[in-house]
């Protein structure tokens, strides 16, 4: 793993980023083998991860709270109706910004949920997004990259940057479809966790497939240049490149929806917070005399905590409950709610009764736009 020797820390992945681009020159800096910077597939992801590089300079960088990745599961995995009507709202406040989080914590929240599929690659250790976007904030671009920890290189932390990237166009929810538009494949929906859950809804399938057109893919020729580079010297090469291929695709395969859930987070008045990370000048100060490339400024994001649950107390045998729960006492999932041209985020709450005493928490919370 690459460390932060000062501190001794892992880097985050805005800091992995501009350690790459640092060292495009020097790769075996990053843990890469000496002359590796010749081989063109590690030429290519040095070349975008300088790419990246440069566009993160240009916005602010935020680092999303467990609380808040975790939430923004919940989200994408509400009723499809609901995120769908919240997107017809978005709108992406920043020309450019990069949001990552911890990606141990995302997948722990899917299988907490049941939706989370082992497709036998291993989990990176942060992903992020860069988003782009025009000055109404409905249309954009976003591209996807992530770390992972290289066992044959020492447990080094290894950037990637997929070459495949999204654009979007929230304006076109709710239009009639036009020639063009993207239709999701009846593969597609198979493997798709979101059709699979509301299969038997279908106002909810419609929002999904509307909600479809909303994004698009390119990238798809570096893609397959990228895969043929990767795949030279192997005893089936077409065999390889197509794996390759398919294994690139699958990297992208529902993070735009995924991006949708977290921006819907992000740009509410109410349901976040966000403060300065740690003062980094004195790290910085220290790694400059060493030659390492600075460790980045960025914003802290969490879920704000409502007055109710700050001041909940904890459960005791004493508070006159006996404590059995009536079966139709059940946990509802926070999730966004459209109200007008507003979005609304619910708090995971207790709904039903519980030894004959209501248990609901119907407070809402306030998204402005």
């Amino acid at each position: 793993m690459v460390l932060d020797r000062t501190g001794d820390r892992p880097l985050l992945l805005c800091d992995l980023i501009a350690r790459h681009q640092a060292f495009r020159a020097h790769p075996e800096k990053l843990g890469l083998p000496r002359g590796a910077g010749e081989h063109p597939a590690i030429r290519e992801q040095l070349d975008l991860a300088a790419a990246i590089a440069g566009l993160i300079a240009c916005g602010p960088r935020f680092v999303l709270g467990d609380d808040v990745i975790a939430a923004g599961v919940q989200a994408l995995m509400s009723r499809p109706r609901s995120l769908r009507d919240c997107t017809s709202v978005l709108r992406v406040p920043w020309p450019v910004a990069f949001i990552e989080w911890h990606e141990p914590t995302r997948i722990a929240a899917r299988r907490a949920l049941g939706v989370a599929r082992d497709n036998g690659q291993d989990i990176a250790v942060r992903c992020g997004f860069v988003v782009e976007a025009d000055d109404a904030g409905r249309t954009g671009t976003a591209r996807l990259c992530w770390s992972h920890r290289e066992e044959s290189m020492g447990g080094a932390e290894i950037l990637n940057v997929s070459p495949i990237w999204f654009f979007f166009d929230f304006g076109i929810l709710g239009t009639p479809f036009r020639q063009g538009d993207s239709i999701i494949s009846q593969e597609q929906r198979r493997e798709s966790d979101l059709f699979q859950k509301w299969a038997r809804s279908p106002d909810d399938i419609e929002a999904l497939v509307d909600m479809n057109r909303a994004f698009g893919q390119d990238g798809f020729g570096d893609a397959m240049r990228l895969a043929t580079e990767q795949a030279k010297g192997s005893p089936s090469p077409e065999a390889a490149i197509q794996a390759m291929y398919e294994n690139m695709l699958s990297d992208v395969a529902g993070e735009a929806l995924s991006l949708v859930a977290i921006l819907i987070l992000m740009t509410s008045r109410n349901g976040t917070e966000a403060a300065p990370g740690e003062d980094r000048g004195k790290l910085n100060r220290a790694r400059a005399k060493r030659g390492e490339a600075p460790l980045q400024d960025h914003v802290v994001v969490h879920m704000r905590l409502g007055r109710a649950a700050k001041q909940a107390p904890r459960p005791s045998s004493s508070d006159g409950h006996s404590g059995r729960a009536s079966p139709r006492l059940h946990m509802v999932c926070g999730h966004p709610l459209p109200r007008g041209d507003a979005i609304y985020w619910r708090r995971a709450h207790a709904r039903g009764l519980a030894s004959g005493r209501a248990a609901a928490d119907t407070r809402t919370v306030h998204v402005g736009l």
